[in-house]
């Protein structure tokens, strides 16, 4: 939502119900597509928007294709470890679903400020 990168890092109650109906909507649509293509999607939003100034709109992608994942690997954004509420939201939302059931391979990178490919 656009109210998240005017705002910043800091919200508002109102401002926090107009962006989850807008998350919700975006949800059902993204609800419908195969888990190939969802996971296909998130790793295109990865590389594209996990940055500083990207990260607002990686988290709406990725709390919307959460839902609808199958797969062994997974990741998450790297630049969430500045932002405590976006983390909170991308655990709590990975607790909700069963994706976890299925992935073998979790990387929590938005805890590892010193991030590095090749390691």
């Amino acid at each position: 939502p656009q109210s998240w990168t005017e705002v910043g890092n800091k919200f508002s109650l109102e401002v926090l119900c107009q962006d989850e109906i807008l998350v919700e909507v975006q949800k059902f649509w993204f609800g419908r597509l195969p888990s190939s293509l969802a996971y296909k999607m998130l790793g295109d939003a990865l590389l594209k928007h996990d940055n500083q100034q990207g990260i607002q709109r990686l988290l709406i992608i990725y709390l919307c294709l959460i839902e609808n994942l199958r797969c062994s690997q997974l990741v998450t954004p790297l630049y969430l470890y500045r932002w405590t509420e976006g983390r909170v939201m991308l655990l709590e939302k990975l607790l909700e679903t069963d994706v976890l059931h299925v992935c073998k391979d979790l990387s929590l990178d938005m805890y590892n400020f010193y991030h590095r490919k090749a390691l």
